[in-house]
Protein backbone atom coordinates (compact mmCIF):
# COMPACT_ATOMS: atom_id res chain seq x y z
CA UNK A 1 0.00 0.00 0.00
CA UNK A 2 2.44 2.51 1.16
CA UNK A 3 5.23 1.44 -1.83
CA UNK A 4 2.49 1.88 -4.44
CA UNK A 5 1.59 5.49 -2.77
CA UNK A 6 -2.02 4.75 -1.98
CA UNK A 7 -4.17 5.57 1.31
CA UNK A 8 -5.70 2.21 2.74
CA UNK A 9 -9.32 4.26 1.48
CA UNK A 10 -8.18 4.39 -2.27
CA UNK A 11 -6.41 1.03 -1.85
CA UNK A 12 -10.14 -0.25 -0.38
CA UNK A 13 -12.12 1.27 -3.42
CA UNK A 14 -9.83 -0.02 -5.82
CA UNK A 15 -9.87 -3.89 -4.24
CA UNK A 16 -13.57 -3.23 -3.72
CA UNK A 17 -13.75 -2.78 -7.46
CA UNK A 18 -11.53 -5.36 -8.70
CA UNK A 19 -13.45 -7.65 -6.43
CA UNK A 20 -16.83 -6.64 -8.26
CA UNK A 21 -15.30 -6.82 -11.55
CA UNK A 22 -14.24 -10.72 -11.20
CA UNK A 23 -10.28 -9.74 -11.82
CA UNK A 24 -9.34 -10.81 -8.10
CA UNK A 25 -11.21 -13.08 -5.93
CA UNK A 26 -10.41 -13.69 -1.65
CA UNK A 27 -8.26 -16.92 -1.83
CA UNK A 28 -9.61 -20.04 -0.06
CA UNK A 29 -7.05 -19.89 2.20
CA UNK A 30 -7.01 -16.70 3.95
CA UNK A 31 -9.17 -13.81 3.73
CA UNK A 32 -6.30 -12.06 4.00
CA UNK A 33 -4.76 -13.26 0.14
CA UNK A 34 -6.20 -12.79 -2.78
CA UNK A 35 -5.89 -14.75 -6.15
CA UNK A 36 -6.06 -13.25 -10.33
CA UNK A 37 -8.55 -14.93 -11.87
CA UNK A 38 -8.62 -16.31 -15.24
CA UNK A 39 -10.39 -13.14 -15.71
CA UNK A 40 -8.00 -11.21 -14.44
CA UNK A 41 -5.10 -13.10 -16.25
CA UNK A 42 -6.34 -12.48 -19.52
CA UNK A 43 -7.32 -8.63 -18.68
CA UNK A 44 -3.58 -8.44 -17.80
CA UNK A 45 -2.10 -10.01 -21.30
CA UNK A 46 -4.43 -7.64 -23.25
CA UNK A 47 -3.53 -4.52 -21.09
CA UNK A 48 0.14 -5.77 -21.84
CA UNK A 49 -1.00 -5.84 -25.71
CA UNK A 50 -2.70 -2.39 -25.65
CA UNK A 51 -0.28 -0.89 -23.59
CA UNK A 52 2.47 -1.62 -26.27
CA UNK A 53 0.20 -0.45 -28.99
CA UNK A 54 -0.48 2.82 -27.46
CA UNK A 55 3.68 2.94 -27.04
CA UNK A 56 4.03 2.09 -30.97
CA UNK A 57 1.22 4.73 -32.36
CA UNK A 58 2.98 7.68 -30.24
CA UNK A 59 6.12 6.55 -31.54
CA UNK A 60 4.25 6.67 -35.15
CA UNK A 61 2.56 10.11 -34.10
CA UNK A 62 5.98 11.71 -33.57
CA UNK A 63 6.91 10.55 -36.54
CA UNK A 64 4.18 12.19 -37.90
CA UNK A 65 5.20 15.54 -36.26
CA UNK A 66 9.06 15.71 -37.29
CA UNK A 67 7.37 15.25 -41.02
CA UNK A 68 5.17 17.77 -40.91
CA UNK A 69 7.76 20.19 -39.30
CA UNK A 70 10.02 19.74 -42.07
CA UNK A 71 7.58 20.34 -44.46
CA UNK A 72 6.65 23.18 -42.75
CA UNK A 73 9.95 24.61 -42.66
CA UNK A 74 10.46 23.88 -46.72
CA UNK A 75 7.41 26.21 -47.06
CA UNK A 76 8.90 28.83 -44.87
CA UNK A 77 12.05 28.53 -46.70
CA UNK A 78 10.59 28.52 -49.65
CA UNK A 79 8.28 31.76 -49.07
CA UNK A 80 11.45 33.60 -47.36
CA UNK A 81 13.22 32.30 -50.66
CA UNK A 82 10.46 33.98 -53.05
CA UNK A 83 10.74 37.15 -50.75
CA UNK A 84 14.56 37.40 -51.16
CA UNK A 85 13.99 36.57 -55.10
CA UNK A 86 11.39 39.06 -55.38
CA UNK A 87 12.98 42.14 -53.72
CA UNK A 88 16.12 41.01 -55.79
CA UNK A 89 14.14 41.11 -59.27
CA UNK A 90 12.61 45.06 -57.74
CA UNK A 91 15.89 46.23 -57.35
CA UNK A 92 17.67 45.01 -60.76
CA UNK A 93 14.72 46.66 -62.29
CA UNK A 94 15.36 49.87 -60.53
CA UNK A 95 19.05 49.98 -61.69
Amino acid sequence: MYQANLSYRLLSRYLEFILESGLVSVSSESEYYYALTRKGIEFLEQYRKYSQRIREVEEQLKDVRKERALLERMCVLETTNSGVRNLLNRRNREE
